[in-house]
């Protein structure tokens, strides 16, 4: 990406597949495997500059990918101080627990988390957190929606609505990233609806990042209210999940 214009942020939202990388599951893929995967996505914020990360399936201590938190490594090996973990599947036995979660250069003020629970094996979920960003405020989801139906991932976007029109004192600024398991000018028109519900600005042109070797559908999206101006948005080509990261530099109008 070009040098950044002055006064931008940079938010990188990424699927971390669980720290597999491109392989076919966590639970064949050693530590040490999953060490250099994670030490790798470290490279990209690093060479992405972001200052802002939304990341999903991220792991906290589990079983099948390493038995240690993936969110507090990358803080370490990126140099971000702040950071936020919602959990959205827990398991004891054996110990699994994930969900998403935000990395940033820039202090968390608050931050929620909330599970799109139906039954047992819903995992999905997202976190809300407050970021005081230099010279301004804004308030970021990171998301991952349902992957089957339409159907459901209207219903997880109306509880996000739900939560982000209970805020108090929300600022003019919002962000909403993640994986959302489908396009934004898809036919059903669910991401869509969403987008002009909040004022918000979705990429002239999305990026396609699924599959990451061979990407043919745009899944992954950073969007940003009217109050921003987005700069630009790329899909970086970094085989470190089964997605690519997204890159996007937000400045004010």
């Amino acid at each position: 990406m070009p040098e950044r214009a002055p006064g931008s942020v940079r938010i990188l939202t990424l699927n971390l597949a669980h720290g597999r990388g491109t392989a076919f599951h966590q639970a064949f893929t050693g530590r040490q495997r999953i060490l250099a995967n994670l030490d790798a996505v470290a490279e990209v914020i690093r060479g992405a500059d972001a200052d802002i990360v939304a990341l999903q399936e991220v792991d906290a201590p589990s079983s099948w990918s390493g038995g240690f938190d993936h969110l507090e490594y990358l803080a370490r090996r990126v140099g971000h101080d702040h950071l936020f973990h919602g959990i959205h599947a827990d398991v004891r036995r054996p110990r699994l627990a994930y969900g998403t979660g935000v990395l940033s250069r820039f202090p968390i003020r608050t931050g929620r988390s909330w599970r799109f629970a139906k039954n047992a094996l819903d995992t999905k979920g997202y976190v809300l957190t407050r970021i005081d960003a230099p010279g301004l405020t804004l308030d970021l989801v990171s998301v991952h929606l349902d992957f089957k139906r339409d159907s459901e991932r209207r219903a997880q976007l109306d509880d996000i609505t739900l939560h982000l029109l209970e805020r108090d004192a929300a600022p003019d600024h919002l962000v909403v990233a993640g994986d959302f398991n489908c396009a934004v000018n898809g036919r059903s028109g669910v991401l869509s609806d969403f987008v002009r519900r909040h004022a918000l600005v979705a990429p002239e042109r999305p990026v396609e990042t699924f599959p990451s070797r061979r990407p043919r559908r745009a899944l992954d999206h950073v969007l940003a209210s009217r109050s921003m101006q987005v700069r630009r948005t790329e899909a970086v080509p970094a085989l470190v999940s089964d997605h690519l990261p997204v890159l996007a530099e937000l400045g004010l109008r």
